[in-house]
């Protein structure tokens, strides 16, 4: 699909340190084919730790606690992208056992860049590397 040829496109320029997936997104379903396609490019050496991280529901959950509260500490924060500001309005809350997730189903506007950010944030920090470059 075109996404992997884009996602090939994106880390041979800007060099990440790793490659977020939401586990529960479709996809998810491309992450075998994306991997191949790294080896094959020989990009996977500058990825730390793990290629392509694939964070499930719980992990989803937690990444949202720690954007939260980074945003309330303000050690996060956003250059009012049109379309960050739009996710942010718009976005709405799906409740978990014990904890909440974004919720892309019910939310009225497209909330990947709030995902993405929420996502890469969260992989940043547990992943200990300081401050790479980040690109959604």
């Amino acid at each position: 699909p075109w996404v992997v040829d884009y996602l090939l496109e994106r880390t041979e320029k800007h060099k990440p340190v790793a490659i977020v997936v939401d586990g529960r997104s479709g996809a998810n379903a491309i992450v075998p084919q994306l991997t191949e396609a790294l080896k094959d490019a020989g990009l996977l050496a500058g990825l730390q730790e793990q290629e392509i991280t694939v964070l499930g529901s719980q992990e989803h959950a937690q990444a949202c606690g720690v954007f939260v509260d980074d945003v309330q500490q303000l050690t996060l924060r956003h250059l009012g992208q049109p379309a960050m500001v739009e996710a942010l309005r718009g976005a709405c809350k799906r409740n978990m056992t014990d904890a909440w997730a974004w919720n892309r189903k019910d939310s009225t506007v497209n909330i990947t860049p709030l995902v993405g950010c929420t996502l890469a944030n969260f992989v940043i920090k547990t992943m200990q590397v300081g401050i790479p470059r980040v690109w959604v």
